[in-house]
């Protein structure tokens, strides 16, 4: 059974448009970099994409329910345009001398166009397809995503460095233009026409509220708890990593990392389409092992050998990136699952604060507390086991990373199991 136009043509619009949005960023972001010589304003950008996220889930997990998604989604790439265009038009008439803060307050507003997005089309996937698809249709939302979070930042270079500043924005503008279109194009479910509940009903509570229903509701508190850490695993992947790579093992080895990740990824996808028909039912068992699997990965960046040894660290990246689609896949199908489908706009709205926070809190302390502390500390402790030299300290960040990710899985993961809680 092949899954609905329906859904395969918002699915293909969210994507073209996410895509657009992280190369736009990333682009900025290496504006920003080679104008100051400073990393300051480069992270200012992904602070503040996360804080704008942030700033529209109250307002979207209140009133997504009452509100037409499909006139939800069509506003929101609106405006994402509309600030596309407002940055190119600003920069056009201002160049170097554009304030900053200016140009971070329209991202921001970019930022909020893409949370509407986000949590519209989560929420809307089990009215856009059969039931006996739903995973197979979260598995291809979920790791579209993170394949996005995965290439962006290459293609927001190349990009940036082939057609200039003004080339990366009409990318964008062109993401959002076919992203349109997609939404615009043939027959809509009535569902996502209409609101999922009537305006006159109750009120719906806050994210705090929502967060401490979910934090009680057994198995949906772990999803929420090892979903937050899951996130900030990735955080601290996209931070580290690739500085890690550069300052031990030299930009040749930085290639064959994006290589081996982007193979590695490919073969996740493989894996997740044999879970999906061929373990129907056991998404629980598979995140709790794919966090397993990326927690050891992690740890062991702790050790010497991981870097010393060429083909156990090429083995550890493509074991990483593997394991990505079928865990982000089995949560996205766990969320569904475990929640009726009236009640997602503002429990999905805390999901995704809680999601967001984490990787907000790693990419603004990460690299600060590795610079400051945790360098520091390895030069004045002579630990032959977790090596020396350049890029060690990194490496220690993504282990204790890793640590933790263990610690809070063997904590909150024996709660998991295959039988179907919902909230009632």
């Amino acid at each position: 059974m092949r899954l609905s136009p329906q859904f395969q043509r918002l699915w293909l619009g969210q994507w073209i448009s996410n895509l657009g949005s992280q190369i736009s960023f990333y682009g900025l972001g290496l504006w920003l970099f080679s104008r100051a010589d400073q990393l300051g304003p480069y992270a200012a950008v992904a602070l503040v994409v996360q804080l704008g996220r942030l700033f529209a889930l109250p307002v979207l997990g209140r009133h997504l329910q009452h509100w037409p998604r499909r006139r939800v989604m069509g506003i929101a790439y609106g405006l994402g345009g509309s600030v596309t265009a407002a940055v190119a038009v600003s920069l056009w008439q201002l160049g170097e001398a554009m304030p900053l803060p200016l140009l971070l307050a329209l991202l921001a507003a970019g930022a909020m166009a893409e949370a509407a997005l986000v949590l519209s089309f989560s929420t809307l996937i089990p009215q856009l397809v059969a039931p006996a698809q739903l995973g197979r249709a979260n598995g291809l939302f979920a790791t579209s995503d993170g394949l996005v979070y995965l290439v962006a930042p290459y293609l927001g270079a190349l990009c940036a460095s082939r057609l200039g500043l003004f080339g990366v924005l009409g990318v964008d503008l062109i993401s959002f233009g076919g992203a349109l279109a997609c939404l615009g194009f043939g027959r809509w479910p009535r569902a996502a026409s209409r609101p999922m509940t009537p305006a006159a009903s109750s009120a719906v509570r806050g994210l705090g509220a929502a967060s401490r229903e979910l934090l009680q509701a057994g198995q949906l508190g772990a999803l929420l708890l090892l979903g937050a850490v899951l996130m900030a695993g990735f955080a601290a992947a996209e931070l580290l990593f690739p500085a890690w790579v550069l300052a031990a093992l030299g930009p040749d080895r930085l290639t064959a990392a994006l290589a081996v990740s982007a193979g590695g990824y490919g073969l996740g996808l493989l894996l997740w389409q044999w879970l999906w028909a061929q373990r129907p039912g056991q998404w629980p068992r598979v995140f709790v092992a794919g966090l397993l699997v990326q927690g050891v990965v992690l740890t062991g960046a702790l050790f010497q050998s991981a870097q010393a040894t060429v083909w156990l660290w090429f083995f550890g990246v493509a074991i990483f990136n593997c394991a990505v689609p079928p865990v982000l896949a089995a949560q996205q199908s766990l969320w569904h699952r475990w929640i009726p489908q009236e009640r997602q706009p503002a429990l999905f709205a805390a999901r995704y604060a809680w999601d967001w926070t984490a990787r907000l809190l790693t990419v603004a302390l990460g690299g600060l507390l590795v610079d400051r502390w945790l360098a520091p500390v390895l030069v004045q402790l002579d630990w032959s086991l977790l090596g020396s030299g350049s890029g060690r300290a990194l490496a220690v960040g993504l282990g204790i990373v890793g640590l933790v990710q263990l610690l809070v899985l063997l904590a909150f993961a024996s709660g998991f199991s295959s039988r179907n809680e919902k909230l009632s």
